[in-house]
């Protein structure tokens, strides 16, 4: 269900776009760009998250991390 969403949403921004922006491959592109980088990020994020808890538990210190690294996607968005 979630996944059906997800496309559904990702396919409805991506179809505004080029309907937009029609014969402008740039504008397309430069878009796909900023969306590929936000997800890297997300991603990165998650990796650390998983690295934190690896050994079964978070402690102050992860947690101020985890924190500050939601923080930064946040600010980069």
């Amino acid at each position: 269900m979630i996944k059906w969403a997800l496309k559904k949403y990702v396919i409805g921004k991506i179809n505004d776009v080029l309907e937009k922006n029609k014969g402008n491959v740039l504008m397309l592109s430069e878009t796909l760009n900023v969306w590929v980088t936000r997800l890297e990020k997300v991603l990165k994020c998650f990796k650390s998250l998983l690295a934190k808890i690896d050994d079964g538990k978070l402690d102050s210190d992860e947690i101020d991390e985890a924190v500050v690294d939601v923080e930064e996607i946040i600010k980069s968005w």
